[in-house]
């Protein structure tokens, strides 16, 4: 088997561990274990001895535990890094900033921990990044406003404090945005606005207060606004105006051609308190 380059085992009833002789199939590019059984640690040499790379890793849905092997990414091929619904520790893997090839990372309902790195540096490849459910503290890296390939983050349901930074704002690819049950304070910067394409705002279960600035109101691709259970106190006359527009704009799309509708806003602002 040393010529072997896909192996595919999801979706079985494997138990045990996974073997380190997996370590030497020299060729393998792409790795799924996921759904199956499977506990213990990573062999920290996965992926080390490979020519030319391992490039996909799938380990989703198992009980595998202790810290993400930092090398997966050595040779600077690997391109999908899937770890989700495990119980993976230690802190996040700081070593795949560095690492170009990277497009989507899913590490969501782990045990990681420790603060995310506030001089996080530019990452122009990464595009999907799912942390959710995890133990991760500190702030909102202002750093994530130079990942400009991301089209999805998701660290919601983690221990972040801090404010939202406004560099988020830069990231004019952003269609996800998730930062919902953590501890965030502060207001919501209204260059958020700025991610034109952004179709999914959640901010819900903080303690963000101020109001709801009008840039968001008129982002024309939005179709989820969650802000419940924050601190939120007033709208402003401009978000509604925006708002108005947008709804108005949205039942002239249905008289004319209803089957061809593209947005559907849904604004959740529940359990806050607001002044009109």
């Amino acid at each position: 088997m040393r010529n072997l380059s896909q192996l595919a085992l999801y979706n079985n009833s494997l138990t045990g561990e996974i073997p380190l002789e997996i370590t030497q199939l020299r060729s393998l590019q792409y790795l799924s274990l996921a759904y199956n059984n499977l506990t213990g640690v990573v062999p920290s040499d996965l992926g080390k001895n490979t020519f030319p790379a391992l490039e996909m890793l799938d380990l989703t849905g198992n009980h595998l535990y202790g810290p993400i092997p930092s090398n997966l990414c050595a040779a600077n091929r690997h391109s999908r890094l899937l770890l989700g619904n495990n119980h993976f520790n230690g802190s996040f893997p700081f070593e795949i900033e560095h690492c170009t090839s990277l497009r989507r990372i899913i590490l969501r309902n782990n045990l990681l921990q420790g603060n995310l790195q506030g001089n996080l540096g530019q990452n122009l490849g990464i595009s999907y990044l799912d942390l959710k459910g995890n133990l991760l503290g500190g702030s909102i890296p202002s750093g994530l406003g130079l990942w400009s390939n991301l089209s999805m983050l998701d660290i919601s349901d983690n221990q972040l404090v801090g404010s939202i930074p406004p560099e988020i704002g830069k990231l004019k690819n952003l269609q996800v945005l998730d930062i919902s049950s953590n501890g965030l304070t502060g207001t919501i910067p209204p260059q958020l606005g700025n991610c034109i394409n952004l179709m999914k705002l959640g901010l819900r279960k903080n303690s963000i207060s101020g109001s709801i600035p009008a840039e968001i109101g008129a982002s024309i691709h939005l179709q989820r606004l969650l802000l419940q259970e924050n601190e939120l106190r007033e709208l402003e006359e401009e978000f509604l105006i925006h708002l108005h527009l947008f709804r108005t704009y949205l039942n002239c799309s249905f008289v004319e051609t209803s089957w061809k509708v593209l947005f559907l806003t849904i604004l959740v602002i529940s359990t806050s308190i607001l002044s009109f």
